[in-house]
């Protein structure tokens, strides 16, 4: 079954074209948000995205149109391909008919609109990101082969040996020296052989990154002269969103390694949310129910789900990814959802919401009644045993608890809250929610655990989580600003700057969300972290992160190329601040970076 659609506006058209007569059927389509339809059919079941159409009989080559429009708070929002059904099939009977979609996925070969950059400057290496300090001599050494060894350089050995043709044991091993008080490493490259100074592995390591990274972007001649370089952020850190679309190990490792050569340390690994929960947990068995979507699950084909699609990361998995992750210097944050995001638990543990709930909460993913309850007994116990189970899991200390996008009107309808804001004194929804967090984050502290959650856990008149948490600022960074007066830190991610799943541009051949902004490379860097630096600013962020949320795609690969190169810019601000590299430098750089991005075998969008 072939399906062809247009967008105009908010108007969404469809047209099947049926090869064989279809008696009558159901067409369940997933958008990227809610839809409602206009003509063609009738509308028999609406889960955010998720839509159902009662069609009548279908005839072999007649095609059958139906039309959908975008709910009222999308209608404005730039629109391209991304907006069209990301999947979609038909139920007639028993039988499961796919239907095949022509517009999915990242389009690697559209044209760049910008001339090709020039040249990166000479007093720039060819390194992202660019060191604290570069001094060239003019001169070259010649590196037909590196020994790096690993006792010495760890997975930075790893990396020369994978990813390059210069790892050989009779090549070039690099003088150590061990000093005491070096941050970061020095790396002295003259015509004779390298020297390395560092303090500790951590030093090492990123140095053999450093010459990793000059072996393919300078092909084995490289300048000479001295690099000192050191970070200037303590949190680096990717995101990545396994819940709305599940990721196999491999590509999260892949994921990592391009984090290591970027010298990014932190990896925030996103999997639960309103339509997954993909770890499991001995404690909640129940949870497996959550690992599939589709045809007969508890979450119907929403996003990029077909009939039945999704999988589960065992402990054996957790194990191997935090493994890698560490070898690499780079540490895993887990992040649950609390107390919205949460529409699979809801359903699944119905006693985790009142059920005298009159209100009408309605998530901007347009999902009913997706957040839990926190005057129910229920939702405490399977909180804390979620937080029990995933805690032990990652040693890393730091579990980000969610809180983001409560519904508006969430719990206006509870009688069981206005029982717990009388007996706790709150006034409001924000009193609730800040009450709530700083709860749920002392059974995170109880299990050894850092907390941590999205910015709006700093609301609510006791000042919100509390707990010596660490705050996400992503709608923009004033929330940012705001969060580290009252004393948390904070790591920015503001979604115009680093949320990497929105498209680069408006065209509607492109690709992506669209929500916050709609940026290329340059927009990556021009920002600053601390607001111009005021001491509480330079106090408190602790350091940046980019983010890649799922719901538009259907294959891993689909991720790939719209984290790069966009990254280059992330990774710039997070070891450099920023201030090494202008946007103009980082254009030329990232293009003669691309032998990087091609030996990793990572696609990229070279108009981006």
């Amino acid at each position: 079954m072939k399906l062809r659609a247009t967008c105009a506006d908010s108007i969404v058209t469809v047209t099947l074209e049926p090869q064989t007569e279809i008696a009558a059927s159901v067409l369940c389509l997933s958008f990227i948000g809610g839809v409602d339809v206009v003509s063609g059919g009738l509308q028999s079941r609406k889960v955010g995205g998720y839509v159902e159409v009662e069609l009548g009989r279908l005839f072999a080559g007649q095609p059958h149109e139906v039309i959908f429009e975008y709910e009222e708070h999308l209608r404005e929002a730039p629109k391209n391909r991304a907006w069209l059904p990301i999947s979609a099939y038909l139920r007639s009977g028993q039988a499961i008919i796919p239907c095949e979609l022509e517009h999915l996925g990242v389009d690697l070969n559209r044209a760049d609109a910008r001339p090709k950059p020039n040249p990166p400057k000479q007093d720039h290496l060819w390194l992202l990101p660019q060191p604290k300090e570069w001094s060239p001599d003019g001169g070259y050494l010649h590196v037909r082969g590196l020994n790096l060894p690993s006792d010495t350089f760890g997975a930075a050995a790893d990396l020369l040996e994978t990813y390059t043709d210069k790892s050989d044991p009779r090549g070039i091993t690099p003088v150590i020296e061990r000093v005491t008080g070096l941050e970061g490493y020095e790396v002295e490259i003259s015509q004779t052989g390298l020297c390395i100074r560092a303090t500790d592995e951590a030093g090492f390591y990123y140095a053999g990154v450093t010459l990793v990274n000059l072996c393919l972007t300078y092909g084995g001649r490289l300048p000479t002269g001295c690099i000192k370089d050191e970070a200037k952020y303590v949190w680096r850190g990717q995101h990545l969103d396994c819940a709305r679309h599940f990721y196999s190990v491999e590509t999260i490792c892949h994921l990592l390694d391009l984090m290591a050569m970027l010298k990014l340390n932190r990896f925030h690994w996103h999997f639960a949310d309103d339509e997954a929960f993909r770890l499991s947990l001995e404690r909640l068995p129940e949870l497996s129910a959550l690992t599939y979507r589709g045809e007969g699950q508890v979450i119907p084909a929403v996003f990029g789900g077909l009939a039945c699609t999704g999988g589960q990361y065992s402990k054996s998995d957790v194990a191997h990814i935090v493994a890698y992750a560490q070898a690499r210097f780079i540490e895993v944050m887990p992040e649950i959802e609390i107390p919205a995001h949460s529409l699979g638990l809801g359903q699944l543990f119905p006693s985790t919401r009142d059920p005298d709930d009159t209100g009408a909460e309605v998530s901007v993913q347009s999902y009913q009644k997706n957040t839990l309850n926190p005057a129910c007994a229920a939702t405490w116990t399977l909180w804390e045993k979620m937080i029990e189970g995933v805690s032990k899991l990652f040693p890393f200390g730091v579990l980000h608890l969610g809180c983001d996008e409560l519904p508006p009107r969430a719990w206006e309808g509870s009688p069981m809250i206005d029982d717990l804001k009388t007996k706790h004194g709150l006034a409001d929804t924000h009193d609730v929610l800040g009450w709530t967090m700083f709860n749920v984050a002392e059974i995170a502290t109880r299990n050894g655990m850092r907390p941590a959650a999205w910015e709006e856990a700093q609301y609510g008149k006791n000042g919100g989580i509390g707990n010596n948490a660490i705050l996400f600022s992503w709608t923009g960074q004033a929330a940012g600003r705001k969060a580290a007066e009252l004393g948390y830190d904070i790591v920015m991610c503001p979604a115009q700057n680093t949320y990497f799943d929105m498209a680069h541009s408006t065209e509607p051949e492109d690709w992506g969300a669209s929500w916050a902004a709609c940026f290329g490379l340059d927009e990556t860097l021009e920002w600053d972290p601390e607001l111009g630096g005021n001491a509480v600013m330079r106090e408190r962020v602790i350091g940046v992160q980019g983010a890649y949320w799922s719901e538009f795609i259907t294959d891993d690969q689909h991720m790939k190329p719209m984290i790069a190169p966009r990254i280059f810019g992330l990774a710039s601000i997070a070891w450099s601040g920023g201030g090494a590299i202008n946007t103009k430098d980082l254009r030329a750089l990232a293009h003669v970076y691309s032998p990087v991005l091609e030996a990793l075998d990572w696609p990229y969008t070279p108009w981006a």
